[in-house]
């Protein structure tokens, strides 16, 4: 499988610089807390452990950050289990400190260093596929009709698509590929890794079922921490309510809140909770998409709408157990059952439960009709083929993103 595959560019160069730093931030630490020597030394194999079980993972998406990120929180969870089982408040000063600093330092060295060396990924392609492929600044299409033996050498991947018909100097390219362990990508493949999507065109319904397999023990575990999370953020979100729905009250007059009948996890029906931002009668004979500059909105409701203030309630429903903080959001019933029938494998976005925010919002924002729905879809299947804690990391720092410059808001 192509996802397995590491190809990086330059995974030395990053590596040393990486390391370089941890070693001069542990060491530090170790001199000014008076660690000992044998800490040092396992903190030190805590990192190279992180670094390589983080690192495979992230780059098939592409993404640099996602990986720097993972291996500091790896970083800090460890030093958190060693200062509670040596009970030394000392190793959790020296994890929390190297891993913000670490974090800060790699990427401000990579932003202004390693990317000035790094080149693009080089990708071998046929000019009779250039026109199902998308351009991107992180890769660097070498388009060839005839391609000479040595470009294996120069390659990170090739792109190929079945049923095509090639000359005898691609077969042989495609035949050694395998000999130099560069992956080999279909169009559909490629199009995922780069546009962080599933272009269901290219994938039968049978083969994506294959693909998706979400992983019940990190769902379990990151249900029950959103729950206890939620708990925890309750007093603030008590208080937040309360000026929100007072703002409402006297800019609106009631009701504060909009509770409407969504779809959720398996197909099952839930009332899901908002902060009301439209007129009272917007939706009172049917369901309708909200367009740009829709009518209905009210001016308090554009501004709550704008920072995602409206949808503050539905951490109501993670407590009910019927979303998560991540997912694909939820439908109207009325909208589900007619994309069921005209959409193909839209279902499968019900495997996991619906979320406040996800990776279709961040990457597409609302959808406002059929088409832009297809669209939408092929972002939240690439999210559930891809369920697991890096992808939500990734969800979570774009929402912060969103959030600020008020990302196709409707």
């Amino acid at each position: 499988m192509w996802a397995e595959v590491n190809m990086n560019r330059q995974p030395v160069l990053t590596f040393s610089v990486e390391m370089l730093i941890s070693i001069v931030l542990l060491f530090f630490c170790t001199y000014f807390w008076r660690i000992s020597y044998a800490l040092y030394g396992f903190l030190l194999l805590v990192f190279l452990v992180g670094w390589f079980c983080c690192y495979r993972r992230s780059v098939v998406l592409l993404e640099y950050y996602t990986h720097v990120l993972t291996v500091s929180l790896y970083f800090l969870a460890v030093s958190c289990v060693l200062a509670f089982v040596l009970k030394d408040e000392q190793v959790f000063k020296l994890g929390l400190f190297t891993g913000c600093f670490w974090l800060i330092s790699v990427a401000i060295l990579r932003f202004f260093i390693i990317n000035r060396v790094e080149k693009p990924y080089k990708i071998a392609i046929h000019p009779g596929l250039m026109s199902f492929v998308a351009a991107s600044k992180k890769v660097d299409l070498v388009v060839s009709e005839r391609v000479f033996p040595g470009i294996i050498k120069c390659v990170q991947a090739i792109i190929i698509e079945p049923g095509f018909v090639y000359n005898d100097t691609w077969e042989n390219l495609i035949n050694q590929a395998g000999q130099y362990n560069i992956p080999v990508l279909t169009v559909g493949e490629y199009r995922e890794l780069v546009e962080q999507r599933l272009p269901s065109s290219h994938f039968s319904e049978n083969r994506i079922y294959t693909n998706f397999n979400v992983s019940q023990w990190y769902l379990w575990v990151r249900n029950l921490l959103e729950f206890f999370v939620v708990l925890i953020m309750l007093p603030v979100l008590l208080c937040l309510f309360l000026i929100v729905a007072s703002i409402i009250l006297i800019t609106m007059g009631g009701p504060v809140f909009y509770a409407q009948e969504r779809i959720g996890r398996n197909g099952k029906t839930f009332k899901m909770y908002k902060f009301r931002s439209m007129m009272v009668s917007s939706e009172k004979n049917v369901a309708q998409f909200t367009v740009e500059g829709d009518k209905r909105i009210t001016p308090f409701g554009v501004f709550m709408r704008r920072y995602r203030i409206d949808e503050l309630p539905q951490f109501i429903n993670i407590l009910k157990g019927d979303m998560s903080l991540i997912g694909p959001r939820p439908e109207q019933q009325a909208f589900v059952k007619g994309f069921a029938e005209n959409i193909p494998l839209y279902t499968l976005r019900h495997l996991v439960r619906p979320g406040i925010t996800g990776w279709a919002q961040v990457m597409s924002g609302y959808a406002g009709n059929e088409d832009e729905t297809k669209t939408k879809l092929q972002y939240d299947l690439y999210y559930v083929k891809h369920f697991s804690f890096i992808m939500d990391l990734k969800i979570l720092l774009k929402t912060i993103q969103t959030v600020i410059i008020g990302f196709k808001v409707r």
